[in-house]
């Protein structure tokens, strides 16, 4: 399994691209509404919150919301579904207008309520969510709706450059409705964002993006662990005709699997930079989105998913269903870059414990060392490569220059903290750089909670190190590396004043 990296500039030549695109969005509708308030005491009622409200915001969801985020960059997203004769059809079909959607394939049902969530939220926390929702199968309306829409849709695809089918499971999407479409769009890619119960109407799409959830609900495997699981998806893409399979992981990033024919199962893996998340409302339908415009613009899988898993990361760190824009994922691949390219994150110290337990659930091992890093010599290089071979991630906590004043005195350190920072988050060793404002980094230690915490071997006991008896408390270990080079930022200094010519 190998990590697919692409540049900035690749993202940025494809983003400009994308506003040739013609994309059709078919799938369930939703009018996705938002209550916020504050939350300052209990109900006398009962033991639960009481909001305050203090607005209410309407916006697009399901395949509505897909289609916002294609119109977000700069596609022309032609949206064909089914709404009810009702002012929640009427606000929907005029939300998708005012952002520049085709909604000429939205048609009026008159026996159907327009779908509805309605999210009730305090500060950044949901509450509860209200849903409105109608399940009757478009097969079973007697006045030729389900032929109406197959015959929007044809003419959709028509001039289009890719069809995306979102399915929420509220019956607009019945087996005929699925099978007569995705054979009118042999021509284009067809991307499907499933429902979990059956997968079988989606057959000779060119993709299938299901959430982790979905998958393992489908199929029944948590993990890829054993021959026989690779067995049961490498049948389901031979079978159904498709080209791949894409499980979204959440903060874990997502999976690729392809079938390459008889050899079996490839798969790629996309990993999540580390986020901030507030909400994952709508994260699917962007990463679909963005995947139907690198597909359109007649790029690889490997291509689509990269910059879906950049754009999925990026909306989770805004609250309510959020519109991708180009520059904001050209921005997101930039972060990405960095990262790849090596530099570190520098973070904060609520980022870096999200960063550390994200890192945990992955099953990797996490070496945790800490240090001025005034001058970075030789000494430093060998120490942090011991480090970083103990474990699967190197962090390294910073002493701040108020910190290392306090230890060194006024005439430290030499450079900033910015210089410091940098310097050690270039260093291919270092996964991670925090900066801690005390003098010892013991109160640090127990947020990451490592498994393994390091220190020069010069350091007299492992046992007086601070934060090794946290360490060892909680199942690590603490390792002393042999000091291999004489030489320490301090005998530098001394030696470059001895050896400065006299004014």
């Amino acid at each position: 399994m190998n990590e697919y990296f692409q540049s900035s500039d690749w993202a940025r030549s494809l983003l400009r691209s994308a506003s040739n695109l013609c994309v059709c969005i078919l799938g369930d509708l939703i009018l996705d509404v938002t209550v916020t308030g504050d939350t300052k005491r209990l109900s006398r009622e009962a033991p639960i919150p009481v909001v305050d409200i203090a607005n209410q915001r309407m916006g697009l969801g399901g395949a509505a919301n897909v289609a916002k985020n294609l119109a977000g960059l700069g596609a022309k997203a032609r949206l064909c579904g089914l709404v009810g004769a009702d002012s929640d059809g009427l606000a929907l079909r005029s939300l998708a207008d005012s952002v520049g959607i085709d909604t000429a394939g939205v048609l009026v049902d008159a026996g159907r309520h327009t779908t509805r969530k309605t999210r009730l939220v305090s500060g950044q926390q949901q509450v509860a969510r209200f849903d409105q929702e109608d399940h009757t199968c478009i097969s079973r309306n007697l006045n030729g709706l389900e032929a109406a829409l197959i015959a929007q849709v044809k003419q959709a695809i028509a001039d289009s450059d890719v069809l995306v089918i979102s399915d929420y499971g509220n019956g607009v999407l019945s087996p005929g409705v699925c099978q007569k479409v995705i054979r009118a769009a042999a021509e284009v890619p067809v991307i499907v964002d499933p429902n979990p119960q059956d997968w079988q109407p989606y057959a000779g799409a060119t993709v299938i993006k299901p959430n982790f959830s979905e998958f393992t609900t489908y199929t029944g495997i948590q993990e890829m662990q054993h021959p026989e699981d690779e067995q049961v998806v490498h049948e389901l893409l031979r079978s159904n005709g498709w080209d791949a399979l894409v499980v979204t992981r959440g903060s874990q990033g997502m999976k690729l699997y392809e079938s390459e024919g008889s050899a079996g199962l490839v798969v790629h893996a996309f990993r999540s930079l580390p986020q901030q998340v507030f909400d994952v409302t709508g994260a699917g339908d962007t990463v679909t989105a963005v995947m139907a415009a690198v597909l359109g613009c007649g790029e690889g899988l490997k291509d689509a998913c990269w910059l879906a898993n950049l754009a999925g990361g990026a909306k989770v760190r805004h609250l309510g269903t959020w519109a991708v824009t180009a520059n904001a994922l050209i921005r997101e691949a930039e972060r990405h870059e960095s990262q790849v390219l090596h530099a570190a994150p520098i973070l904060h110290e609520r980022d870096a414990e999200a960063w550390a337990e994200a890192l945990r659930r992955e099953g990797n091992r996490l070496v945790f060392t800490n240090g001025c890093f005034d001058l970075i010599h030789a000494g430093h290089i060998d120490y942090l490569d011991q480090s970083k071979r103990l474990g699967d991630r190197l962090v390294v906590g910073l002493n701040s220059d108020n910190s290392i004043r306090r230890i060194k005195g006024p005439g430290r350190p030499l450079q900033a903290l910015e210089q410091r920072a940098a310097v050690l988050s270039a260093l291919r060793w270092v996964d991670a750089v925090v900066v801690f404002e005390e003098d010892t980094p013991e109160r640090l230690i127990q947020r990451l909670k490592p498994d393994v915490l390091t220190k020069g071997g010069d350091y007299p006991h492992a046992a007086d190190l601070p934060g090794a008896s946290y360490v060892q408390e909680h199942g690590g270990e603490v390792v002393l590396i042999p000091v291999k080079y004489d030489s320490s930022t301090t005998s530098m200094v001394e030696r470059i004043g001895m050896e400065a010519p006299q004014a």
